[in-house]
């Protein structure tokens, strides 16, 4: 079959789309089916159906990366592609698939979602593909008289035979995509070594989407993706893995690779993990910034949202040790959690990574409580949560990947009046340094 693959627009675009290249390796490599990549951070649909004309490439299956935040723009292009090419079938994935795939099959421009990682369909799947093959394959939903069918799937539990992304795919120049501005080497490349997470955070749905227990590659694997990068000219790396610091000793290891290399990159982490040990470790491996959850400080909010170890002490000692070893902090806070108050929130979280970052050095994102699919919040609060599109509604208010449901207390004019009061306070610390963006 033909496959074309899209990933939708979204403003402050990180870098090049892990998801649909994972995908697009799968498909090609393992199936030898028949795929062209789009980007639309890069590309218009009007792009995508030039090519089709042109190259006479008539696609059987378009399919979505879906999150929260690409939904909307995602149900327009289906209606436009549907208008356009009818007979052509239209398959979601994604984070958010794997939750609302239910109400996604409703929309009669949408004819299959896929609820698992792609890779879960089986090593031993028949090819090539046809159509009809998609309604028997392992984790696939479709709408049949009226009724959701979802096909039964075993557990994911080893990923060590996935294909490391293939960089090279058609129509995803991994050149047209720009750093963090922390980072100088001019291409760094994003990598994904593990999947699931471990944490029961009621604000995340990560745990639900990928998998409660982490899924780690083997060393010799991370290297071996390592390798293949620096082939391609990259020596800086983002790691997007939801927690890197899960298994220390597996990450001892890697970071040899990291130092024997003179890599340079960035991981996520939480906040109780890091130690002068640590720290010491990540500065020695090249590690340029952290990515630090501390979300709130305020106690008894942080406790309710099941992320028990962020306290101030906590948050105090892990910037202390990063800032002792040269490694710049990106602190990760969040307003709108139940029992934090604006007061509490100012007090608690604001004033503290003030006194504690550098503005010349360092960056805070400012979110703001939203109910994501998935999550323990969205369960509890979602009939009464209130839409908010940032970019689109609140267009001079910096705050990361808000669209969607927010909880009920956060309107307008409450998350206009909470950026300016943290605007005011943190100043450069809170600023489009913290966003990565692109360049067009």
């Amino acid at each position: 079959m033909k496959w074309i693959l899209i990933q939708p627009k979204y403003k402050y675009n990180v870098a090049f789309p892990l998801s649909i290249a994972t995908v697009a390796t799968f498909l090609s490599k393992h199936m030898k089916e028949d795929v062209k990549c789009f980007d639309m951070n890069l590309n218009t649909l009007e792009d995508i159906f030039d090519y089709i004309k042109k190259n006479n490439f008539k696609p059987d299956l378009i399919g979505f990366s879906l999150t929260n935040v690409t939904q909307q723009e995602t149900f327009k292009y289906c209606k436009k592609i549907k208008k356009e090419l009818p007979s052509t079938k239209i398959i979601l994935g994604g984070a958010t698939t794997k939750i609302e795939y239910n109400e996604f099959l409703q929309n009669n421009f949408i004819d299959f979602c896929c609820n698992i990682d792609i890779e879960q369909i089986g090593k031993n799947i028949k090819k090539p593909l046809k159509i009809k093959d998609l309604y028997s394959l392992p984790g696939i939903s479709y709408k049949k008289d009226g009724q959701i069918i979802v096909n039964p799937s075993e557990p994911l539990e080893d990923i060590n035979f996935f294909k490391f992304p293939d960089r090279e795919l058609d129509f995803i120049d991994y050149k047209k995509y720009l750093p963090p501005e922390v980072i100088a080497e001019k291409h760094p490349v994003t990598i994904l070594t593990s999947r699931g997470c471990p944490y029961r955070c009621t604000y995340c749905a990560s745990s639900r989407i990928c998998g409660k227990k982490t899924l780690m590659r083997s060393v010799n694997k991370v290297v071996e993706e390592l390798k293949y990068l620096r082939k391609l000219g990259h020596n800086s790396f983002v790691f997007e893995d939801y927690e890197m610091l899960v298994d220390i000793k597996r990450t001892k290891e890697i970071c040899k690779d990291l130092k024997k290399n003179k890599s340079q990159w960035i991981l996520k982490t939480r906040v109780e993990k890091i130690n002068n040990e640590i720290a010491k470790l990540l500065a020695e491996s090249g590690c340029l910034v952290v990515y630090l959850g501390v979300e709130t400080i305020t106690k008894k909010a942080i406790f309710g949202a099941n992320k028990f170890n962020v306290t101030k002490e906590s948050v105090t000692n892990a910037i202390t040790h990063l800032k002792n070893n040269n490694i710049r902090v990106c602190a990760s806070i969040q307003f709108g959690l139940p029992d934090d108050t604006e007061s509490t929130f100012i007090r608690n979280t604001v004033l503290l990574l003030k006194k504690l970052l550098d503005p010349e050095k360092d960056m805070v994102q400012l979110h703001f409580t939203t109910l994501f699919p998935g999550t323990a919040l969205y369960d509890e609060y979602k009939d009464r949560g209130v839409y908010i599109n940032i970019h689109k509604d609140l267009p001079k208010v910096v705050a990361h990947g808000l669209e969607g449901y927010v909880m009920p207390h956060l309107n307008e004019k409450v998350i206009k009046k909470m950026y300016h009061k943290v605007n005011d306070l943190l100043g450069n610390l809170l600023s489009k340094k913290a966003i990565w963006t692109q360049n067009n």
